[in-house]
């Protein structure tokens, strides 16, 4: 997992499972798109959303970490 990411998460108190149950989708699918392993446009724009920040923060974010 993207360290930056995760640091973000944990600052703002998001974890996998709250994007997972807002998306109706498995933790495990979060997990691979945060971790770079397939690309989730929807996982983005909703952790974006949770964690209050620019969309193409996190897609530079995203980046580094494929």
């Amino acid at each position: 997992m993207n360290r930056k990411i995760k640091s973000m998460m944990i600052e703002k108190g998001v974890k996998q499972v709250d994007i997972a149950r807002a998306l109706g989708i498995t933790r495990g699918t979060v997990s691979g798109a945060i971790s770079g392993y397939h690309r989730s446009d929807p996982v983005m724009n909703k952790l974006a959303e949770l964690l209050k920040t620019d969309i193409d923060k996190l897609d530079r974010l995203w980046s580094k970490a494929a």
